[in-house]
């Protein structure tokens, strides 16, 4: 289980992450427990919400897990390659930010502050792709060494730039997907949970994100995110 502490209003929020069991107390505390498996027993005081995301199993060899992309993302992983893409494992927060701000900038999507990153402490990871040193995509995902998983937190790409072509960009990105799934195989980890889906959305936006998770195969997941009273209060003030 991954645990965050948030300051809201001046409170300690508190995020479990692909917790193993919940806690009572925490009916009374400002708490979130976030992608809860069904199976898991839970008090009633907390508040329920559904939530769906995509699986990659990552254990399995290379050549399996490339098999069950399809055939226009590995075309586009390979074409990636040709057009130079260089692959960083461990970007700097700076450039992340950097790409991250601007892209929610174009996308009317809340920015990121390195105060929010830096919550995380050593579960996050940023990684990026870049074609003749500019950045052409950023990832950033939240492990858990405990379960094995690595889940997607934020995806950008300077796509919205006058200087890089789209297409060369999109291809970037698909290839990032791809370098990172073989980075946590070789550390170890199993699953590669692509950090929700917007299962069921009549959103035509929502629904192309949706088709872009689903091309690289994985399998839908049912989970749950419980909320503490008190929690659940905080998050509809803030939204």
């Amino acid at each position: 289980m991954i645990i965050v502490k948030k300051n809201k209003l001046g409170l300690v929020a508190v995020q479990k992450w692909y917790p193993t069991n919940v806690k009572g107390i925490d009916c009374i505390h400002i708490t979130m427990y976030k992608q809860v498996d069904l199976q898991t027993k839970f008090p009633l005081c907390f508040f329920k919400e559904k939530s769906y995301t995509l699986h990659s199993n990552i254990v399995v060899p290379e050549e399996e897990m490339l098999k069950k992309f399809s055939s226009t993302i590995r075309n586009e992983i390979r074409r990636a390659e040709k057009d130079g893409s260089e692959y960083t494992e461990n970007e700097s927060l700076e450039n992340f930010l950097n790409v991250f701000n601007d892209f929610a900038f174009h996308k009317g999507l809340a920015s990121q502050t390195l105060d929010n990153l830096n919550s995380f402490g050593s579960n996050l990871v940023l990684t990026s792709t870049s074609i003749n040193k500019k950045i052409t995509a950023v990832h950033s995902y939240l492990i858990d060494f405990e379960t094995k998983k690595v889940r997607l937190l934020h995806s950008a790409t300077p796509r919205f730039s006058e200087t890089l072509d789209r297409n060369m960009i999109a291809r970037s990105n698909k290839y990032l997907h791809y370098m990172d799934m073989k980075k946590f195989k070789d550390e170890g980890f199993e699953v590669y949970d692509w950090g929700g889906i917007a299962y069921g959305s009549d959103d035509k936006s929502l629904q192309g994100i949706n088709k872009f998770k689903e091309s690289f195969g994985g399998q839908l997941i049912e989970q749950l995110n419980l909320y503490s009273i008190l929690y659940y209060l905080i998050l509809k003030l803030f939204k």
